[in-house]
């Protein structure tokens, strides 16, 4: 059997019994991309195989992701008889120590903040105070960056200072509230997009570009490296990642907020809300 349709077959396989199967499906589409979709399952060589868990890169806990996700598939494929053996090596790499998040100091978040409205050279779709709203939010409430860029209309209840985050990363819905400043940004946010003539309707997505297009996660990030550059917060431990956009929420304490809208809201928000008039 061709790759690409043993892969479809077992994906589809695997759903059916109830199991969303995003990651590990990525991972199998990306393998018959490198290997060649129409190669036939049964001539697949482990080389090919090793190659392809290997990268290009140093070694990460992606490798065993990839490594697990082609044990599972096959498997599969044995029971099937599309093969008669496993082409996985039979030498596992050791896995590489645990990855730390970075944390941010008050001053570093600061810094960001400031320079999410400056660092853009030319004009593009991604408006900076968009960008700076959204900083303020997965800062404050801890929602990952996905959820945040999926939020809806719908979704943020500003008279209750609530978020709905609906299908979560482990299927579940939740509500997550936020405090008066972070009511207050949204809330000139979202006059803003009226003001644009962004879509109104409760599906419309609430972060939203400059040409009404909904945002994507990678380009928000991609943004975020180049705030990150501006402000100069770098991670000085030796560690392969610089710090990312998704380690902001690793700061929400709700326990904490009054004292940071304190320290860090009362003397930006006024600031982003000017942004957005």
């Amino acid at each position: 059997m061709k790759l690409f349709k043993a892969i479809t077959a077992y994906i589809t396989y695997r759903r059916t019994l109830g199991d969303l199967f995003c990651t590990n499906g990525r991972i199998l589409q990306a393998f018959a991309r490198a290997i060649g979709r129409q190669k036939d399952v049964s001539i697949i060589q482990s080389d090919e195989v090793l190659r392809f868990l290997n990268g290009t890169g140093p070694l990460t806990a992606n490798w065993h992701a990839k490594f697990q996700a082609l044990r599972h598939f096959f498997l599969y494929a044995i029971g099937r008889g599309y093969i008669g053996s496993s082409p996985l090596p039979t030498v596992i790499p050791k896995r590489p120590p645990a990855f730390v998040p970075y944390i941010y100091t008050h001053p570093e978040v600061r810094a960001l903040l400031n320079a999410s409205l400056a660092y853009q050279k030319n004009r593009s779709r991604i408006d900076p105070a968009m960008v700076r709203t959204i900083l303020l939010l997965l800062y404050a409430t801890g929602v990952r960056v996905r959820e945040a860029v999926s939020l809806t209309m719908a979704d943020v209840n500003l008279p209750e200072k609530l978020l709905l985050i609906r299908q979560t990363k482990f299927r579940k819905t939740r509500w997550v509230p936020f405090g008066r400043h972070v009511a207050k940004i949204l809330a000139a946010y979202a006059r803003k997009r009226r003001r644009n003539g962004h879509p109104q309707n409760p599906e419309a997505p609430f972060f939203i570009s400059r040409d009404g297009r909904p945002i994507n996660q990678a380009a928000l990030e991609g943004a975020f490296q180049r705030i990150r550059e501006k402000a100069g917060v770098r991670r000085n431990d030796g560690a392969r990642y610089q710090p990312r956009l998704h380690d902001l929420r690793q700061h929400a304490d709700f326990r904490i907020m009054p004292n940071l809208a304190k320290r860090l809201f009362r003397p930006l928000h006024l600031a982003l809300l000017s942004a957005l008039s």
